[in-house]
């Protein structure tokens, strides 16, 4: 498994919109080959700024698959308007689990 990575900073007041359009993207991850799942988190000490994690069960599945399909430009027309700065990304690998 592979985590993909995703710190996201939006803009002032658009939380609310911004949450509402991850939610309608939901099915464009999930229903893509490969995804495990995801979960949007948001920052208690930094306002406007949230955590993407998307678990992919592989690095191929995340960039030969998404990446390269109709699902990501899809995406990014959900919510690109929101973003006050571009998001930074990285795919992450699990070394252990409590």
């Amino acid at each position: 498994m592979i985590y993909e990575f995703l710190q996201i900073s939006i803009k002032e007041n658009s939380e609310d919109s911004f949450i509402a359009a991850v939610e309608k993207a939901k099915p464009l991850f999930l229903n893509s080959p490969g995804c495990q799942g995801m979960t949007l988190t948001r920052s208690h000490e930094h306002k406007g700024r949230f955590c993407l994690v998307i678990r992919w069960e592989s690095i191929e599945a995340h960039v030969e698959g998404f990446r390269k399909s109709d699902a990501l430009p899809q995406w990014r027309a959900l919510v690109n308007e929101y973003f006050s700065e571009p998001p930074k990304g990285e795919h992450l690998i699990p070394v252990f689990e409590a």
